[in-house]
């Protein structure tokens, strides 16, 4: 099983028992899996298709600072750090001007003072999409971004990533300061999800069949950092235990968790690559020693 790999300095292709190898140089937001191959964004606005061939430019954006990725059939969703959101469809890349006009946005913030940033996107099985912003809370776009509300989503609860649920329809979850929120109504409504949890700071969720992983810590720092899981409709997280550090040592981060099916795959922040093929019951390393890792991909 590949598993792709983006880091602070490039991005990598992870092979359980080969080294990792180095597909594309230079400091890596964000990689996604696509309909056929994946697609991987660099902090300069470079565009890299992969597939099993290797990796190659196909475009450049002309935006500052992109914080995020999203694929939608043949249109390219990108959010930036200070709260924008483009999409380049064809040739052309266009600024999502409805999105500026968001009701709420005069309420964003960060506690250091810089813009509120787009963190995470997702698409459900019905085209809604879904952006989470850090510090701003969860948008939504029932016409493909031709206009978007806000959902009744607390600034406070601090959202870290949002995802949606394959084959749960209307079902959509985030990884938040104050827990995993869980919406079962396209947004409309949210609850937060804490128990059996050892602390409530989450940055990372991950969908994989039906079962949610999160990743959860003491705080920002990352101190005491661990993995859980809980089927999409319980109630009650469990650790996950078995083959994974009893902490990590920092937070296991946005978008460095990623499932499908069975499988689970986290990237840790000492650059380590774990791979769970039960649901997140058991892991194991499959690499080490990486470079920052920023987003993962099961392509």
């Amino acid at each position: 099983m590949d598993i792709l790999v983006a880091t602070e300095s490039g991005l990598y292709r992870v092979s359980e028992g080969d080294e990792p190898e180095l597909m594309a140089e230079g400091e890596m937001v964000q990689v996604i899996a696509a309909d056929e191959g994946s697609v991987a964004l660099a902090a300069d606005g470079t565009l890299w298709s992969v597939d099993d061939d290797g990796a190659s430019e196909f475009d450049q954006v002309a935006l500052d600072s992109p914080s995020a990725l999203l694929l939608d059939g043949d249109d390219i969703w990108i959010g930036t750090a200070a709260g924008r959101l483009a999409v380049v469809r064809g040739p052309d890349l266009t600024r999502v001007t409805a999105f500026d006009d968001l009701p709420g946005r005069d309420r964003w913030y960060t506690p250091w003072g810089a813009p509120a940033s787009v963190r995470s996107m997702d698409i459900d099985d019905d085209g809604i999409l879904y952006v989470g912003v850090h510090v701003g809370g969860v948008a939504v776009s029932r016409d493909r971004g031709t206009t978007w509300d806000a959902t009744p989503f607390d600034l406070e609860w601090d959202v870290h990533q949002v995802a949606t649920v394959p084959d749960y329809a209307k079902t959509v979850v985030a990884a938040c300061g104050l827990g995993v929120a869980i919406s079962t109504d396209e947004g409309e409504s949210w609850d937060l999800v804490t128990a059996g949890l050892h602390s409530v700071y989450s940055r990372a969720v991950a969908v994989a069949g039906e079962t949610l992983v999160c990743s959860v810590s003491i705080g920002p720092g990352g101190e005491r950092s661990a993995l859980y899981r809980m089927p999409i409709d319980g109630d009650r997280f469990t650790p996950c235990e078995t083959g994974l550090p009893t902490w990590f040592e920092g937070n296991v981060d946005t978008h460095c968790l990623v499932g499908w099916d069975e499988v689970v795959v986290a990237g840790g922040p000492d650059g380590s690559v774990y791979l769970s093929e039960d649901h997140g019951v058991k892991w194991r390393e499959v690499a080490a020693e990486l470079p920052t890792i920023r987003a993962l991909a099961l392509p």
